[in-house]
C-alpha cells in the first residue's frame, strides 16, 4: 500500500516538474514572428501576442520583450480583464533587440485594445498605413521613453484619429470590452490616465469615441512629458454630442510638444478642464475642436511657471482661463531622439478607424508555425495520473 502511494506521488511530481514555464504563469516572455517555443528566452520565443498574453501571470507586473521582427496582423484584444500590468519593450536585461537583432513592432491599421495596464518603452513602430489605434479603455496607458513610430504613408500625419499613432484614453463604441465580450458600458465613473513621454505623430483623445449618452462622472488626466510630440489632442469625448460631469485634467511638461489642444468634435458640456502648463509648447487652445464649442459648466483652471509663461503664445494659448496659479518649476535637460527611418516593404489592406475586424474580434490571425497551447496536454496527463492514483489506492484499500 505504501508503495502505491510513493508511485502516485512520484509521478505527480515529475508531472510538475514537466511544466513549461509558461503553463505556470511567466512574468516575463520573449516575442517575435515564427517563435514555436514557450517565450522563456529569445531562442524559445512565441510567436503572436495571444500567446504572449497567455503564458503571463496577469496578477502581477509583467514584460513582453519583443527581440525580432514582430508582426501585428490583426486588432489584437485580451479574452479578460486583469489586475496587473503589461509593459511592451524590445529593452531588456542589458540588451537591447532593436540594435542585436532588428527588434521592430510592424503593423497595419489596427487596434490594441487594453483590458488592463499597459507600458510600452524602448520600441520602435514600423507602420504600413495611416494610422493605429489604442483603445486605452479606462485603464492606465503609458507610453514611456525611447518609443518611435514611422509610417510608409504619407497621410500618417497626427491631423485626426485615422491619420496617427492615436490613443483613446476611453472606449470606442462597437469595440467589445473583452475579446468576445460585451459593448462599452453606458455609465463610466471610472477614471482615465494616458501618459506619453516619447513619440510623434500623436493623436490624443482623453475620453470614448462615438458613444452616444454616455454618462461620464470621472476624471481623465492626460500627461505630456517628456520629448513627446502630440500633434492633436482631444479633451473631451469625440465622434458624438455630450453633456457629462466628468473633468479633465492636462499636464504638459518638460520638453513636449503638443499642436493643438481641442474639445469634442461636437457640440458638448462637460464639468471643468484643468490645464497644468509647466513647459514645453502649445500651438493652440481651442474649445471647438469641429467647429462646435465644448462648454466646462464651472469653468477652465490653470497652473503654469515662469517657464511656460516665458512662451511666445502663452497669452494666446491661456486666454481663456481666468482661474489661475502660478508654481515653481525646474526645466530638467533634454533628452535627444533619433528620427526613426524605415526601408519600404509591401503594405497589406487596411481597414478605417470604424471598420470591424472580420471573423472573430480580437486576438492575431492564426499562424501555422504557433505552438500548441501546453494544456491541451497537461490536463489530459493530470486526469490519467488522478485517476491511476485513485484506482491504485481503491485497490490497496479493497486488498487490506
Amino acid at each position: 500500500m505504501k508503495k502505491l502511494g510513493f508511485l502516485f506521488l512520484f509521478s505527480l511530481l515529475l508531472l510538475l516538474c514537466a511544466l513549461p514555464a509558461s503553463a505556470a504563469g511567466a512574468e516575463v516572455v520573449y516575442l517575435k514572428n515564427g517563435g514555436t517555443g514557450d517565450g522563456s528566452s529569445p531562442e524559445q520565443a512565441l510567436g503572436s501576442m495571444k500567446d504572449a498574453y497567455a503564458a503571463l501571470d496577469l496578477r502581477k507586473a509583467c514584460t513582453i520583450v519583443v527581440c525580432g521582427e514582430y508582426t501585428q496582423s490583426k486588432t489584437f484584444q485580451h479574452s479578460a480583464a486583469y489586475v496587473g500590468n503589461v509593459t511592451l519593450t524590445s529593452v531588456w536585461d542589458g540588451v537591447d533587440y532593436r540594435k542585436t537583432a532588428g527588434a521592430v513592432y510592424i503593423t497595419g491599421e489596427f487596434r490594441y485594445v487594453c483590458t488592463g495596464a499597459v507600458t510600452v518603452r524602448d520600441l520602435d513602430y514600423h507602420l504600413t498605413g495611416k494610422y493605429y489605434f489604442i483603445i486605452a479603455q479606462h485603464y492606465p496607458f503609458v507610453l514611456d521613453t525611447g518609443v518611435r513610430m514611422a509610417s510608409e504613408n504619407a497621410a500618417f500625419n497626427g491631423s485626426s484619429v485615422a491619420n496617427g499613432f492615436t490613443i483613446l484614453a476611453g472606449y470606442q463604441n462597437g469595440q467589445s470590452t473583452v475579446d468576445g465580450g460585451k459593448n462599452p458600458p453606458t455609465a463610466v465613473s471610472k477614471s482615465a490616465s494616458v501618459t506619453v513621454r516619447s513619440g510623434s505623430h500623436l493623436v490624443i483623445a482623453a475620453f470614448s469615441r462615438q458613444i452616444k449618452n454616455q454618462k461620464l462622472t470621472g476624471t481623465s488626466t492626460v500627461t505630456v512629458e517628456g520629448n513627446a510630440q502630440v500633434d492633436l489632442l482631444y479633451y473631451a469625448p469625440i465622434g458624438v454630442t455630450f453633456d457629462v460631469t466628468a473633468k479633465t485634467v492636462l499636464r504638459v511638461g518638460e520638453h513636449a510638444r503638443i499642436g493643438r489642444i481641442v474639445g469634442g468634435t461636437n457640440k458638448g458640456t462637460l464639468d471643468s478642464v484643468t490645464l497644468e502648463w509647466l513647459s514645453g509648447e502649445i500651438g493652440e487652445f481651442s474649445p471647438a475642436g469641429g467647429g462646435a464649442e465644448t462648454t466646462a459648466k464651472n469653468g477652465y483652471r490653470l497652473i503654469y511657471s515662469a517657464v511656460s509663461a516665458g512662451e511666445g503664445n502663452f497669452s494666446k494659448v491661456t486666454k481663456l482661463f481666468e482661474d489661475r496659479a502660478q508654481t515653481d518649476y525646474t526645466l530638467p535637460a533634454a533628452i535627444e531622439t533619433e528620427p526613426l527611418v524605415f526601408g519600404r516593404k509591401t503594405p497589406r489592406t487596411e481597414l478605417s478607424p470604424d471598420e470591424e475586424e472580420p471573423g472573430i474580434p480580437g486576438g492575431d490571425a492564426p499562424q501555422s508555425s504557433a505552438p500548441l497551447s501546453p494544456l491541451l496536454w497537461i490536463i489530459p496527463a493530470a486526469v490519467i495520473v488522478l485517476g491511476a492514483g485513485i484506482f491504485l489506492f481503491l485497490r490497496g484499500r479493497k486488498k487490506s
